[in-house]
């Protein structure tokens, strides 16, 4: 069964949550068994908070705010405590992973609690964490038996 919680810690993000939500909702819908959507606000200033919100009647999205700025860690924490489902990811709600990546990421996914590997931008890594990086999904692929592309990016990771 594939079946993620995404999390997703925000500050100020009026301009990109909404596009980000979309995307995931977009691309999970037509991959996924099951996915949720978890949106922690770290006590934004602008109309983050309010954007997410009109995403609250969804009911795989759940929206949580902290009462005032405790950082990205704090913000992360909660979010990655609130998931439910066997695996969670987090995404940044910058937009800074595509439609195109995220679909890309989930369709290589089997639904096993290895980490997935993809790649969209493999020369902004120095070269020796590269080809280390390289190296390591290259020894993970033989050892599943998958053929796991290299990824310089997110991972889903099993619920504990």
């Amino acid at each position: 069964m594939k079946e993620i919680s995404f999390f997703i810690p925000f500050r100020n993000e009026a301009l990109n949550l909404e596009k980000t939500i979309n995307d995931i909702v977009f691309v999970s819908t037509s991959l996924l068994t099951n996915f949720e959507i978890i949106l922690i606000d770290d006590h934004s200033t602008d109309d983050s908070f309010k954007i997410a919100s009109q995403f609250s009647t969804e009911e795989n999205i759940k929206i949580f705010s902290l009462q005032k700025n405790k950082g990205f860690g704090a913000a992360y924490h909660k979010g990655i405590t609130e998931c439910t489902l066997s695996f969670c990811m987090y995404l940044p709600a910058d937009g800074d992973v595509s439609r195109e990546e995220l679909f890309y990421l989930l369709k290589t996914w089997d639904g096993s609690s290895i980490l997935v590997q993809y790649c969209q931008n493999p020369h902004q890594r120095k070269y020796f964490r590269y080809l280390l990086s390289l190296f390591y999904t290259k020894i993970v692929s033989l050892a599943s038996h998958l053929h796991l592309p290299y990824y310089n990016g997110f991972n889903i990771l099993p619920k504990c």
